[in-house]
This record gives structure tokens, C-alpha cells and sequence, in this order.
């Protein structure tokens, strides 16, 4: 989706002068004390593409302001000169998120949904997210990475969030192993594979 997202900036840039891609999350954007008053205050800007994440957080409000995020979203967004605003999410909680809101659904008036990447398209994505780390793959090892993004595509609910899961896979998962294989080796350093993922 962040691709998509910055094509269109690069298509708009010059139209309406833009001069920044705003990445926020919404997850992170919430404070106890004003809720997204301040977070909203800082990201809402002009001559800006705002690209919200995990937006179906702005469904959140603090006891001290009883604005949600998306109320404070939908009164800063027609002082925005010249930007667009872009929400991602999860489909069906940020669909009832802007339904649920009048002035959302009035601001907010084309939808994109992304198909689910297929399995595929899911390992050239780690394979890329390798070869970016100047990391390679054995051949036991791509098929074993094969095997479980099938799986995982099998599986997947109406809210899998692909290029996420693979990133959330590749950090969290991948990496600490090679991490672990790599310091249980008691070769000496300049013989440890040190670049190969291996089937841990």
C-alpha cells in the first residue's frame, strides 16, 4: 500500500505543489491526556500527502477530550490547503470507522481495496527484504519459506495485512535465528556464513 502511496505523491507533487510525504501511525499518535489533539495539531499541514496507518485506531478518545481521532482528522482537514489525506487500515474496522462518521464519509470519498497478495508475490517479497540486507537464501531454505507462505495464504483472514505479516516475519522471525545460529557457531569469525539464511 505504501507503494501505491507514493505514486501517487510523485503523480501529485507537482499539481499541488506538495512538498512532503507525512507518515504517521495512528497507533502511536494517541495520548492519554488530549487523545490526538496535539498529534493531529503537528501532522495536518499544508502542500502535504498525510498517510495515516493502522488509521482504525483514530477510533480512539481520551476522558479529558471526547473527540475521537477521526473527529480531530475531519476538523483540521478543510484548513489543509493543497494536501491529500490517505487512510490505512484494517478493511472492515476502517470501513465502519468512516461509514460511522458523517463528515469522514463526506471527506473520505473513494475507497481503494488491495488484493491480498498471493503466495508468490508474498516470497518475492522476502526475497527482496533479503537481497536489501545483502542476505541469501539456501535452496532448503526457500522452500521451506514457500511452504509456509501457502500456508499462511490459506489461512489468512479478511483483515491480513500482507507487506506487515512478511515484515513482522522477516524481523521477528527470520532474522533472530539466523542471529541465534549464527552466535552458537564457534568457528572463527572469518569462516561464520554470516550472510546465508539457513533453515534454522
Amino acid at each position: 500500500k505504501i507503494d501505491a502511496v507514493k505514486e501517487l505523491y510523485r503523480r501529485m507533487k507537482d499539481v499541488l505543489e506538495l512538498t512532503e510525504l507525512a507518515v504517521h501511525d495512528a497507533s502511536v499518535m494517541f495520548d492519554s491526556t488530549n487523545g490526538f489533539e496535539d498529534s493531529m495539531s503537528s501532522a495536518c499541514n499544508d502542500h502535504i500527502l498525510l498517510y495515516i496507518k493502522n488509521a482504525e485506531h483514530l477510533v480512539m478518545k481520551c476522558n479529558v477530550n471526547p473527540k475521537t481521532g477521526i473527529e480531530e482528522l475531519c476538523d483540521r482537514i478543510p484548513q489543509m490547503k493543497n494536501s491529500i489525506v490517505v487512510l490505512v487500515g484494517r478493511k472492515n474496522k476502517l470501513l465502519e470507522l468512516v461509514k460511522g462518521n458523517e463528515r469522514a464519509r463526506s471527506l473520505f470519498s473513494y475507497i481503494f481495496q488491495f488484493d491480498d497478495q498471493t503466495p508468490d508475490m508474498m516470497m518475492e517479497y522476502i526475497l527482496d527484504l533479503a537481497n536489501s540486507k545483502d542476505y541469501m537464501l539456501d535452496m532448503r531454505t526457500e522452500e521451506i519459506l514457500r511452504e509456509r507462505m501457502n500456508l499462511v495464504y490459506k489461512l489468512r483472514g479478511s483483515n491480513f495485512r500482507n507487506a506487515y505479516y512478511l515484515q513482522e516475519f522477516f524481523n521477528n522471525e527470520i532474522i533472530p535465528r539466523m542471529t541465534e545460529r549464527v552466535i552458537r557457531d564457534e568457528a572463527p569469525i572469518e569462516n561464520k556464513d554470516l550472510c546465508r539464511i539457513l533453515p534454522e
